[in-house]
């Protein structure tokens, strides 16, 4: 059927790897109508600090919208793909805004954790009512994924798994996700896992869910995500093929100069919903 997907390989997880204990989350999933979706453009603290750009459920559509009072809403920080900024996602995290979530887009891709735990701080901080967003107090909850596009999700992969390297200043993310993952080499190599990717560990979180379309010629999912079904991984990845979708179409536009990407037969709205139902049921 148009927009379906197929669960490449569901789950595989060696025995030594069980999954954690189950964990209480003070969110709970949104099953009513849309929420509208607000945004605003977060500045961090220090000079060569880049921004992000929250989006969130709100009462009204649009920038600094005051937020819905009915949280408090899991966040979801999303690294952009090559040439990307926090601006290049709207439809998506619009979207999953509108499912009850909230979501930062990034700027840019931090270099280590570091960067990523600012980002967590600053939303704490607007959650404690720093007047940023009207209405945040109280909020966003305590638990967060990670995730990204193309490779953004090459670094969220990456970037999870420091929680299990050494103590950090937050809490491990619970899941992580990536669309269209693209990989140069760090996690794969001729067709299997890498050395780095199976010495790799997470802490806390052990589930990962990848989403390529059908027609990504930019990172088709046999080379660029299907190796990952291996048991050296030390990581639940659960693998999806989006029938109809190609790699450009989960940001807002497709640049002119963007050749050799497969022709989609979902629209970009089609793409991204499917894509967020699943995102969304992750979280």
């Amino acid at each position: 059927m148009r927009g379906a997907f197929v669960a490449a390989l569901i789950l595989l997880l060696p025995v030594a790897n069980a999954l954690p204990d189950p964990v209480t989350y003070d969110a709970t999933p949104h099953d009513g109508a849309d929420y509208p979706a607000g945004w605003c453009d977060v500045d961090l603290p220090g000079p060569a600090s880049s921004p992000f750009r929250l989006h969130y459920p709100a009462m009204e559509e649009g920038e600094d919208a005051t937020m819905a009072g009915n949280g408090p809403f899991t966040i979801a920080l999303f690294l952009p793909d090559d040439g990307e900024g926090s601006s290049d996602y709207d439809l998506l995290a619009g979207a999953m805004a509108a499912r009850g979530q909230v979501v930062a887009v990034l700027d840019e891709r931090p270099e280590d954790v570091t960067g990523l735990e600012r980002v967590l701080s600053r939303i704490q901080s607007i959650g404690e009512g720093d007047g940023t967003v009207p209405g945040a107090l109280n909020g966003f909850s305590t638990h967060w994924v990670l995730g990204g596009h193309g490779f953004g999700a090459q670094s969220a992969l990456l970037l999870s798994s420091s929680w299990a390297d050494e103590v950090q200043e937050t809490e491990a993310p619970a899941a992580v996700f990536g669309l269209g993952l693209q990989d140069d080499g760090l996690l794969i190599d001729e067709g299997v896992p890498s050395t780095k990717a199976k010495a790799l560990r997470w802490s806390g979180m052990q589930v990962a869910l990848l989403v390529t379309g059908s027609v990504d010629d930019i990172a088709p999912v046999e080379d660029h995500a299907l190796p990952l079904l291996d048991e050296k991984v030390h990581l639940g990845v659960h693998v999806m093929t989006l029938r109809g979708a190609n790699h450009h179409q989960w940001k807002d536009e497709t640049g002119f100069l963007e050749f050799g990407d497969g022709d989609a037969t979902l629209s970009r709205e089609e793409q991204i919903a499917y894509g967020v139902e699943h995102v969304v049921g992750l979280m």
